[in-house]
Order: structure tokens, then C-alpha cells, then sequence
């Protein structure tokens, strides 16, 4: 077997390894940091021109297996595609914007009604509390009325009152007067006659009052027995 000896190979062997014996740590570092930098960029640059790359290379094979007419269709259909999938990135966000305001107007319909609900029951409550102070008022009315009543009801009651001491005191007098005339002065009347008449007088004192209004209730008794004008209690 033959071997042939590779002097370039040799020599760039020769060249790398005096490189690295000549190049310490933070050099072989520095010099891996600018390789892989490099790399990156290369790598950048085939990105960003890999799509007109694809293009011209589809462009090539295509034309010469099928001719230029073959080449326009499959433009067409890319073209085509292009525009379905324009069509539906452009469908789908026209759809989500759809939802987006339908949902915003059950929202505003929501809180519409939640307005016209709070505005009722606003109008409700205003109702009520007008009710109240017109009831708070007329029992205020009411009330001070009643005083009224009552204040003229006590005067009244204390002027009978008056009135009833006054008139007890003089028929005491008048029966302690009767009496006493009786023993002074003789007359045509007998005792029995005038103790008679002493004791009724004394009872009358104490239960006048309650006979009276006995008397007075069956007066009244009697009169709502009476036949009546109905034609008066018709308004």
C-alpha cells in the first residue's frame, strides 16, 4: 500500500499546533469566544436569507422540470395560499373581535338593567320615605293636637273639678243648715218626714252621681230604639 504525504496538511498541522503553544488561556478562550461569534453571525445571515434562498431555488427547479407556465401555477397557488391564510388570520381576529363586542354589549346590557333596577328601586324607596314623613308628620299633628286636646280636657277638668267642690261644699252646708233649722225652729213637718228627707238628701250626696248616669244610659237606650231618619246619615 502507498501512502501519499500531504505537505500543506502538514504544515497547517505544524502552523495550528505553534499557535496553541503560543497562545495560553485567555488567548485560546478570546479565540473560541470569536469563533462561535462568528458562527452566530453566519448562522444570522443564512436565517435571514434562507427564504429568498428557498424561493429562487424552488424558482430554478421548477422552471426547468416543468417550464415557466409551471412556474406561474405554482406562484398561483402560493399566492393562493398566502391569501387563505391571510383570509383566515384576518376571519379569526374579525371573529374574536365579534365575541369581544357582543360580550361587552351583554355587559353593558347587564349593567343597564342593573340601572334601571337600582333607579326603580331608587324611586321605590324615595316613594316610601315620602310616605313615612307624611305619616310622621300627621302623627306629629296628631300628637300635638293631642296635647292640645288634653291640656283644654285638664283645664276643663280642673274647672269642674272646682266648680264640683264648690257645689259639694254648699249642698253640705245647705244640709247641715236644713238640719240645724229642724231642732231650732218647730214645725208642721214631723221627725220621721224630716229624717226621711235628711237621708235622701245624704244618699243623693254620695250616689247622685252614679244614679245620674245610669239614668242618662237608659235614656240613651231608649232613644236608640226610636225609629230614625236614615236620609240624615246619607252623605
Amino acid at each position: 500500500m502507498t501512502s501519499t504525504f500531504n505537505v500543506d496538511k502538514f504544515n497547517s498541522f505544524i502552523d495550528s499546533a505553534n499557535e496553541a503553544l503560543a497562545c495560553d488561556a485567555a488567548c485560546q478562550q478570546d479565540k473560541t469566544a470569536s469563533d462561535l461569534e462568528q458562527k452566530y453571525l453566519d448562522a444570522k445571515s443564512n436565517v435571514v436569507s434562507a427564504p429568498s434562498q428557498l424561493a429562487k431555488a424552488a424558482q430554478d427547479f421548477i422552471t426547468f422540470t416543468k417550464g415557466t407556465s409551471g412556474y406561474q401555477d405554482y406562484q398561483e397557488k402560493q399566492f393562493e395560499m398566502q391569501a387563505n391564510e391571510s383570509a383566515d388570520t384576518y376571519s379569526s381576529k374579525f371573529n374574536q373581535e365579534v365575541e369581544k363586542v357582543q360580550s361587552e354589549i351583554k355587559t353593558y346590557e347587564t349593567l343597564l338593567q342593573n340601572y334601571s333596577n337600582v333607579v326603580d328601586l331608587r324611586n321605590k324607596y324615595a316613594k316610601e320615605v315620602l310616605l313615612f314623613t307624611n305619616k310622621l308628620k300627621t302623627k306629629s299633628h296628631e300628637v300635638i293636637t293631642n296635647d292640645r286636646k288634653t291640656y283644654y280636657e285638664d283645664q276643663e277638668n280642673e274647672n269642674l273639678q272646682y266648680y264640683y267642690k264648690l257645689l259639694s261644699a254648699f249642698y253640705i252646708l245647705l244640709i247641715i243648715l236644713f238640719v240645724v233649722l229642724s231642732f231650732v225652729y218647730t214645725s208642721s213637718v214631723g221627725w220621721v218626714p224630716r229624717i226621711a228627707a235628711f237621708v235622701f238628701f245624704g244618699l243623693y250626696y254620695f250616689a247622685g252621681t252614679f244614679i245620674l248616669g245610669k239614668i242618662v244610659a237608659i235614656v240613651n237606650k231608649v232613644i236608640g230604639f226610636l225609629p230614625r231618619n236614615v236620609y240624615k246619615n246619607v252623605d
